[in-house]
């Protein structure tokens, strides 16, 4: 009966871990997860195509180096955002007139949110989801 009960939430964990999967893959916006010393561990199909870039030249490095992201205004980066994060008890907005760098260089406006994520209320990591805003701000002009 134990075996049977251990088999059963082993199942069920696999079944989470794939439908977690699933989710992160389909959604539309770019998604980034970071792990609690700041190496990207996860990048999905839009945030690859929007930044440029393969998975290779993503996972496993720093959230900054790969989500090079500025202020319009100045050009100045914008840095420390999962420090503030970890600090929030909610998703953190990315500043405005934001855009981000690609790997070719190309700048690209963004807006989206940082968002902790905790276990037993230690940070473990962070997850950034953002999308170019670029078509909007010609509707808006």
């Amino acid at each position: 009966m134990e075996t049977t009960r251990r088999r059963l939430m082993i199942a069920d964990g696999h079944a989470q871990r794939s439908w977690l999967v699933t989710t992160r893959r389909s959604i539309g916006d770019s998604v980034l997860i970071v792990n609690v010393a700041g190496k990207v561990i996860y990048i999905n199909d839009s945030a690859l195509r929007l930044l440029r870039a393969g998975s290779a030249e993503c996972v496993g490095k720093p959230m900054n180096s790969v989500l090079r992201m500025c202020f319009s205004g100045s050009g100045l980066p914008v840095d420390d955002l999962a420090e503030i994060a970890a600090l929030e008890k909610q998703p953190l907005p990315l500043p405005r007139e934001t855009y981000l760098r690609t790997m070719g260089g190309a700048k690209i406006p963004i807006e989206g949110a940082i968002d902790a994520c905790r276990v037993k209320g230690r940070c473990c990591g962070w997850v950034v989801a953002f999308r170019e805003v670029a078509l909007r701000q010609l509707a808006v002009c």
